[in-house]
């Protein structure tokens, strides 16, 4: 099992994240992350389920090395992946396949708090990210919060 990027969260918060009963709950607890935070903060987007290596646990290790090679150069990020296996087990729970509705969902009761709440000042695209619903959702509700959008070259994580 990889190891994935944690930064900025605590015990508590992935303790609050086995309780959420939905997305909203997810975004609640991610939030008090945010505010923990130094500013300013960014995000990695790129593919997850939808697009890029072609797999999601390839696409999660890619944007997992993008997070850590930022965060090793001294910015703050954001990492979504404590909450991930929570998203999974809500899905699970609702015994709903994944489906395009149910992604958007994901976006409008979970990405989208995030983005509105202001502390993340900067989003990083991983080169494949037009391949992804999501992140394309991402790069166009960028500039209704303010949010910049940074595009890292094709050699940065390999």
């Amino acid at each position: 099992v990889m190891k994935y990027s944690a930064h900025h969260w605590t015990e508590e918060h992935v303790a609050a994240l086995a309780k959420a009963q939905n997305f909203s709950d997810l975004a609640n607890v991610a939030i008090q992350v945010l505010d923990a935070m130094p500013q300013p903060i960014g995000m990695v987007s790129g593919p997850i389920s939808t697009g890029g290596a072609g797999s999601i646990e390839a696409n999660l290790a890619k944007m997992n090395r993008a997070i850590d090679k930022l965060h090793a150069e001294g910015k703050n990020m954001f990492s979504t992946f404590p909450a991930q296996d929570h998203i999974f087990r809500v899905v699970n729970a609702t015994e709903q396949s994944w489906t395009p509705e149910l992604n958007q969902r994901l976006l409008d009761e979970f990405f989208l708090p995030l983005i509105q709440h202001g502390a993340v000042t900067t989003f990083y695209f991983l080169p494949d990210w037009q391949s992804s619903h999501g992140a394309t959702w991402e790069h166009e509700q960028a500039p209704k919060w303010g949010v910049e959008r940074v595009y890292l070259p094709d050699d940065f994580v390999g």
